[in-house]
């Protein structure tokens, strides 16, 4: 009768035992999917501690650890949708939006692919995912405590870690010869930020009354969110200059961070966005974004899903500020017939035009042999980039048609 007692008390004291557990499982589960519900908040990779910036590090080189051989990481996969080599999974390529509406909303889908395994990696790492992926404020604080690329870029992916490509693959042979080696220094990059007004440019994008001119450089006007991420492209250097390869580099996701920004203080600007989209251009609108999806319903992102960040699981510490109304002269456009610019040599390359104006009894005249020309030059008229190209390593058809 005792051994029975003690064997029933021994029962009794493992089943609440069970029970305990059984409670503390559920409470932590039902707490993690409260935080999990929050929305993450994206800060300024420059003004986020030094702990913070660690954390960030660890979990994107995390990313980029390859368990199956070169190219087989988590980074390299999402990486590869920009460009080169496409989807490996559906054997799909030329992905990414540019020069079209749609360049916004598909980046926006990019980003939050990239941004879910940065909290996947984070929690691999012992932390608890709440990590919200920083963006890179370029446009309107070119300089933050000293640093124009990020130091913890600089820092930790100087060189382009080992095994995050595939060197098998012959496309990749440059890429994988230069690596991240030619990005340019801070000096550089300022002077071409400062040169090329990009806060302007990104002001002048703010202001722009219709969705379809603002999304992206299709009008030609260049008063679009795309304009300014095309020269902070160009003016990085390699591999940010190429769209096959951009992705590589992690400062190209803190920058479509800002990007992203930029197009969220539009939306909030310009609530009837949406409306405009679906009406003036519901083929586009309707065009599913793939590959990427939507977590909640697993159904391929659309536009439709994707104007509301809160509802995606995100938010921004600060956005840009509504610039004043205010009247700007007419520009200038100069149209120039019949001239062959070999850009064909440029092939899948960024390039930068400019213009000069030269009268025709100029005497003497050549092109100064700067990189960068200064507006004071007497016959200088202005500049234009140009991200992505015509070539076909693994670019997407609309770039080649487009540029």
């Amino acid at each position: 009768a005792e051994q029975r007692a003690k064997e029933a008390e021994e029962r009794r004291i493992k089943a609440e035992e069970e029970e305990r557990r059984r409670k503390e499982e559920a409470a932590a589960a039902a707490e993690q999917a409260r935080l999990d519900a929050e929305p993450v908040v994206r800060r300024e990779v420059r003004s986020l501690s030094r702990p913070e910036q660690l954390r960030f590090a660890r979990a994107l080189y995390r990313l980029m650890q390859a368990p199956n051989g070169p190219g087989t990481s988590e980074y390299a996969r999402i990486a590869g949708y920009h460009g080169w080599p496409g989807d490996l999974a559906t054997g799909a390529t030329g992905l990414c939006a540019h020069r079209r509406e749609s360049f916004p909303g598909w980046h926006r889908a990019y980003q939050m692919e990239m941004e879910n395994a940065l909290r996947e990696a984070d929690k691999q790492l012992g932390n608890d995912g709440r990590i919200g992926f920083p963006y890179w404020d370029c446009m309107y604080a070119p300089s933050i405590n000293g640093e124009v690329v990020p130091k913890v870029i600089r820092d930790y992916f100087s060189d382009m870690p080992r095994d995050l490509i595939d060197p098998s693959n012959s496309s990749s042979e440059q890429f994988e010869d230069r690596g991240f080696s030619r990005i340019n220094d801070d000096e550089e990059i300022l002077s071409l930020l400062e040169r090329y007004n990009v806060r302007t440019n990104a002001d002048n994008a703010l202001t722009t009354s219709q969705h379809g001119a603002a999304a992206s450089t299709a009008t030609g006007s260049n008063d679009d969110v795309e304009s300014p991420h095309n020269y902070v492209h160009v003016a990085c250097g390699y591999p940010m200059t190429t769209t096959s390869y951009a992705a590589f580099y992690p400062a190209f996701f803190l920058h479509h961070c800002n990007v992203d920004r930029l197009y969220e203080a539009y939306l909030r600007a310009h609530p009837d966005s949406q409306s405009e989209f679906q009406r003036y251009n519901s083929r586009e609108y309707n065009t599913e974004l793939r590959p990427f999806v939507n977590k909640n319903t697993g159904d391929i992102y659309k536009h439709a899903d994707l104007f509301d960040a809160a509802h995606l699981g995100y938010a921004y510490d600060s956005l840009p500020k509504q610039p004043r109304s205010r009247l700007r002269e007419a520009p200038d456009y100069a149209l120039f017939r019949g001239l062959d610019l070999g850009l064909e040599v440029f092939k899948d390359q960024a390039y930068l035009i400019h213009v000069f104006v030269v009268p025709k009894d100029a005497e003497n005249f050549e092109v100064p042999l700067v990189r960068c020309p200064r507006d004071e030059h007497e016959y200088y008229g202005g500049s234009s980039s140009i991200f992505g190209g015509r070539g076909d390593n693994g670019g997407c058809e609309n770039c080649r048609s487009k540029t």
